[in-house]
């Protein structure tokens, strides 16, 4: 078994869960529980990080498509609003209602830097799991919805043109769905790279709504487009 932390190389002192075990409604962990994706981890990495972990499930748990996994045993909602409702503060800014079709729901700002390291945490986990080592390139990631809703016009061009460069990557190279023992938690598909074995996008899916692209950045997959 390797026994170096799955992100940095440390030395392992506990198993990290990808995506992070509090994803999975408590009921049906004792059920997935053998076929949950692990990785060896530090502590930093796994334990110091459980804020990231409850920030990032209610982030994609509140996303309108999720289905009943994500809001059936109210954790999100509980965690959200426990205590003095730090991760509501944390997790929500500027929360403002609006009316889509005859449905009341609610649209707010959240910290995109924080999100993306944590979907990167699981890009890394799944790269480890997969190739048995870790990842040595730095990861880019997409939201496809939140393109075109970017108010900074140099920021919405600079996402569109990594969008472009990744869409022609992808012309060239198919997704392969991955099986995960609980996909109306968690899905994803994989791209590889011929030429370049150990390069791979990934295509996430939470609670069979909001999905994310982690794939690496746009200097290195330009230059692997090109090979």
């Amino acid at each position: 078994m390797n026994d170096k932390c799955y992100y940095c190389g440390e030395s392992s002192t506990s198993i990290e869960h990808v995506p992070p075990k509090c994803f999975f409604p408590k009921e049906d962990r004792s059920s997935y529980k053998i076929d949950l994706i692990t990785v060896p981890s530090c502590d930093k990495h796994n334990l110091e990080k459980s804020k990231d972990d409850e920030f990032l499930r209610s982030i994609c748990g509140s996303e309108l498509s999720a289905n009943i996994k994500a809001i059936q045993y109210e954790k999100i909602f509980r965690s959200l609003i426990r205590r003095d409702a730090s991760l509501l503060k944390a997790t929500m800014k500027n929360i403002r209602p609006v009316s889509i079709g005859i449905n009341q729901t609610c649209v707010f700002n959240y910290n995109k830097e924080r999100f993306n390291q944590c979907i990167v945490n699981i890009a890394k986990g799944l790269y480890f799991n997969e190739y048995k080592k870790q990842c040595n390139y730095n990861w880019q990631i997409v939201n496809i919805k939140e393109i075109f809703t970017i108010s900074s016009t140099e920021s919405r061009n600079n996402a569109i043109g990594y969008f472009d460069c990744l869409t022609q990557f992808l012309n060239k190279n198919r997704f392969d769905v991955i099986q995960t023992s609980a996909p109306s938690v968690f899905q994803y598909s994989r791209a590889n790279v011929e030429k370049y074995s150990s390069y791979c996008i990934y295509k996430l899916r939470f609670y069979e709504g909001i999905e994310i692209l982690a794939a690496p950045h746009l200097k290195t997959l330009k230059n692997i487009s090109k090979g």
